[in-house]
């Protein structure tokens, strides 16, 4: 996905693998980032799209749907 959406022109992708610290980091960032364009009136172009594919959780050995 992240070659797709540099390959499209956006200037910067953020990608987190399988550790939650580089998700909650990434979601972090994008929070600063958010608050951070709309504080600026409008001047900073900002789109947020998070793409998750996983097959399910699992706590225990059981499946969390």
């Amino acid at each position: 996905m992240k070659r797709h959406f540099s390959f499209l022109g956006f200037k910067e992708v953020i990608e987190a693998r399988d550790s939650f610290d580089d998700f909650d980091k990434a979601f972090k960032n994008i929070n600063k980032r958010a608050i951070d364009a709309d504080l600026d009136g409008g001047k900073t172009k900002l789109l947020i799209y998070a793409y998750f594919a996983g097959h399910g959780t699992m706590y225990n050995g059981a499946t969390m749907l």
